[in-house]
């Protein structure tokens, strides 16, 4: 494997460094500047680390989802904050290897290990396993997750952990796929239930701790009394599977509310407070009674009967993201995001009166980003920044942000895959041959 050290040096001051999934090179010791403090190593990466390899001054250490190396004694430095492993890393931690000073861990699906008997920091805050990811200590007690924990996302094995009193009452944030009928975790804020059981999982009330609720159920309702939900609640996202249901008896705490799933669902009345909302079901969508004045977002990525939904739009709407062109526009909405397979010339303009500064359309293609400003400006001219995000822009996947500049230029920024950034300056006029990039990887 070739090293580093072929590749050139890698500035002093150095303090972020991200390698490319090609990047395929070994590292040796005292080829990493001693002033980084976050490193990422991308998917090419699988070689062995040792001892001194890595510089102390690190404090965050990213793995792509190919590396599966055991991790050494004195390797990961006393400095580290936060460590996360990628899709494949399947090693067991000794006791020691994992830093004193690591505050945050992220373990992705394959790891299924032990993580009892001192092998986590006892200051760790937080630990997130992957979809698949668990750990493999049985039975479970109350020393095998550090005390200090205040937020444990457990992936989606349904019996990693079956007793919720082993949980640490430090808690309070807890991600899990299994049902608990109790729970003592007094300080718990946001909670979070996703469940593919075919049977339907009966629930008791959220704790009155609880401030965000996300309750994901693909294959069947979600049994809701009027008492389910605590009166503290601020943020809820709920997602079920192909039913029709009516909404109603929702805190008036709430702000934000997000609706997934669904064949067809009636808001019979929604919290005064709300001030986030994004729908995104498979039909029919309803409002039985008046969207809430104090409403200033709105996502919704369903085109049924939108027009309506529009025409109820709140006073005081600012930002709203719609699946198609609109036909007419509240005049309070400041950043608008549209869905159009096309930007062409047959749309109708945007009334000049309107408040819009900030435009996002997103398209299957982007095409020539110049056609698509001069049909842009022409529909909405008042706007000062157009952006189009598209699924192929030189065939990779991107976002083009165009704006006027003061000397008659279009700015370009394409934000590619991975970290990298291709800004490109063109003449309006005469873009066809005066055209530089600047790549910034």
């Amino acid at each position: 494997m070739e090293s580093i050290k072929d590749a050139g040096g890698i500035p002093s001051r150095t303090t972020t460094l991200t390698f490319s999934h090609k990047f395929k090179r070994a590292l040796f010791k005292n080829t990493l500047p001693q002033s980084l403090t976050a490193l990422t190593l991308s998917d090419g990466f699988v070689g062995q680390l040792r001892a001194g390899t890595l510089p102390s001054s690190l404090i965050t250490l990213t793995f792509g989802r190919n590396y599966n190396q055991r991790i050494g004694p004195g390797v990961l430095g006393n400095s580290l904050l936060r460590l996360e492993f990628g899709w494949k890393f399947n090693q067991e931690f000794q006791p020691g290897v994992l830093p004193a000073s690591l505050t945050e861990l992220i373990l992705c699906s394959c790891f299924a290990q032990l993580i009892g008997g001192g092998r986590l920091p006892s200051g760790l805050l937080s630990l997130t396993f992957g979809p698949q990811g668990s750990f493999t200590d049985k039975p479970v007690t109350k020393d095998t997750l550090p005390k200090s924990l205040t937020r444990l996302i457990l992936g989606n094995q349904p019996n990693i952990l079956t007793d919720p009193s082993v949980l640490p009452k430090s808690i309070t944030e807890l991600g899990t796929r299994h049902v608990y009928k109790t729970t003592d975790l007094t300080l718990l804020k946001t909670l979070t239930i996703e469940s593919g059981e075919e049977k339907p999982l009966r629930l008791e009330k959220i704790p009155e701790t609880v401030t965000a609720l996300s309750l994901s159920f693909r294959n069947h309702e979600i049994p809701m009394s009027p008492t389910f939900l605590p009166q503290t609640l601020t943020s809820l996202y709920l997602q079920e599977g192909w039913v029709t249901k009516t909404l109603k008896d929702l805190p008036n705490s709430v702000i934000k509310l997000s609706i997934s799933g669904y064949r067809q669902i009636t808001f019979d009345g929604l919290p005064e407070s709300l001030e986030s909302m994004m729908i995104s079901v498979h039909g029919m969508y309803n409002f039985t009674k008046p969207i809430p004045l104090t409403l200033t977002s709105l996502k919704v990525n369903t085109s049924f009967d939108l027009q309506r939904t529009l025409n109820k739009l709140p006073p005081k709407l600012e930002n709203l993201s719609i699946p198609k062109w609109p036909k007419s526009l509240a005049s309070s909405v400041c950043h608008l995001t549209v869905q159009c397979r096309t930007v062409g010339t047959n749309l109708p303009p945007i009334p000049l009166d309107n408040q819009l500064s900030s435009l996002t359309v997103v398209t299957d293609t982007c095409g020539n980003v110049f056609d698509r400003y001069r049909s842009l400006s022409r529909m909405v001219p008042n706007v000062s920044v157009y952006h189009l995000e598209h699924s192929v822009y030189r065939g990779v996947p991107g976002r083009t942000s165009i704006g006027k500049i003061d000397d008659g230029r279009i700015v370009i920024i394409t934000q590619l895959p991975g970290d990298a950034n291709v800004v490109s300056f063109s003449s309006f006029s005469n873009y066809n041959n005066n055209t530089e990039s600047l790549y910034k990887v």
